[in-house]
Order: structure tokens, then C-alpha cells, then sequence
């Protein structure tokens, strides 16, 4: 049987820097999809 520290892992955080900067540039992205959105929806809603 498998220890818990051999099971591979989806997503490995140990060790890893601070994703505040990711969470940052995520959230920037999101904002720029959904105005874009809202630009299109102006535009081709007549």
C-alpha cells in the first residue's frame, strides 16, 4: 500500500512561492473577459 507522501499529486504546492501574484493577474484577466463581454453585448445587441 502506498504512503501518502509516494501518491502522486495533481497539484504539488510544497515548496512553492506565494501565489499572490497569480491571484492577482487571474483576477486582471477575469476583469478584462467580462468587460469584453459587456463590450460585445452593447455592441451586437442593436
Amino acid at each position: 500500500m502506498p504512503q501518502p507522501d509516494d501518491v502522486h499529486r495533481v497539484l504539488d504546492t510544497r515548496g512553492e512561492e506565494s501565489f499572490a501574484a497569480t491571484y492577482a493577474a487571474v483576477l486582471v484577466v477575469e476583469a478584462l473577459v467580462l468587460a469584453a463581454l459587456w463590450l460585445f453585448s452593447r455592441h451586437f445587441s442593436g
